[in-house]
């Protein structure tokens, strides 16, 4: 960990702190809620692994990557399905994925028989994906920069809120999206851990 937010990392806004058990604020302007400390990207790929391989917490990514395997159905979740729903009615010829995690969406793509690239930053992971012909290459949202210009569409679940450098992002996707193309993506529900006891202040 190098540092922390003073500012919100999207538009400079003033921060406030609303939970100090996991060190998150809140954008007085924008109202985006993320962690103060500033993170490296060796720290993330660190989590990641321990998360995905090494511990129980992330059992649902072994479930459904056995369900992958085994050719059985994974659901996507509601919010994702209309998000793609509404951005492949628009006559999406190529997907591209920024946290392709274990390849729900790419399987859905590939069953659907659309043009698909995912990228995913934990290595074990990619791994899994390609055993079972997946393609999601090991890489953080910079490796868009490879891609050719003029995407359709890019979409990132459950993704941005982890990102450092949401500023990098958006001069990436302005540069990479063709100018009718589509930036769709999920972002967790802040006001949901209130269903839980232990959902710190």
């Amino acid at each position: 960990m190098d540092s922390e937010y003073n500012q919100c990392k999207v538009c400079q806004g003033d921060v406030t702190l609303v939970n100090t058990k996991y060190n998150l604020v809140k954008c007085q302007d924008c109202e985006l809620v993320f962690c103060k400390s500033i993170y490296t990207q060796d720290h993330f790929k660190k989590v990641y692994n321990e998360l995905y391989n090494t511990t129980s917490q992330y059992q649902v990514h072994l479930e459904e990557f056995e369900n992958l395997k085994s050719n059985r159905k994974v659901k996507i979740g509601r919010v994702k399905f209309y998000v793609l729903k509404y951005i492949l009615g628009r006559d999406i010829n190529f997907l591209a994925e920024i946290g392709a995690g274990v390849g729900i969406i790419a399987s859905y793509c590939k069953k659907n028989k659309i043009a698909y690239q995912g990228i995913e930053l934990d290595e074990e992971t990619v791994l899994q994906s390609k055993s079972i012909g997946l393609p999601i290459v090991e890489g953080d949202f910079t490796h868009l920069k490879t891609f050719n210009d003029d995407l359709p569409a890019v979409v990132a679940f459950e993704v941005i809120e982890h990102l450092q450098d949401l500023n990098q992002l958006f001069l990436i996707l302005n540069e990479k999206l063709a100018s009718n193309g589509y930036f769709g993506f999920t972002v967790p529900n802040y006001g949901k851990r209130l269903n839980f006891p232990d959902h710190g202040n």
